[in-house]
């Protein structure tokens, strides 16, 4: 498994915006152009199963040296395998400074 920051150019974005919809009731409504305004200041990043297929994403925001997390999701059939995890570590690591 992989996980990597995306930007609005990124095949991924259309998968994103397909998990947020399909679990805005847990989420909270976030609209398409949000998406892809966090994309353009690459602040989505997904997990990709070894195929390259996204199955998760997390959506962050960066306000007065602060880090928030906006949306955190993950396949259903794909949750309790750490992939979570995973997603914020790389948040943790990208953004220590």
């Amino acid at each position: 498994m992989n996980v990597e920051e995306i930007d609005h150019l990124s095949p991924h974005l259309v998968k994103v915006k397909s998990l947020g919809k399909a679990n805005a009731g847990t989420l909270g409504f976030l609209p398409e152009g949000a998406f892809d305004d966090h994309a353009s200041r690459r602040q989505i990043l997904v997990a990709l199963d070894e195929d390259g297929s996204c199955i998760g994403y997390l959506l962050y925001r960066i306000s007065r040296q602060r880090v928030s997390i906006a949306h955190l999701c993950v396949e259903n059939h794909l949750r309790q395998q750490g992939i979570s995890r995973l997603l914020v570590n790389k948040l943790k690591e990208i953004t220590k400074d």
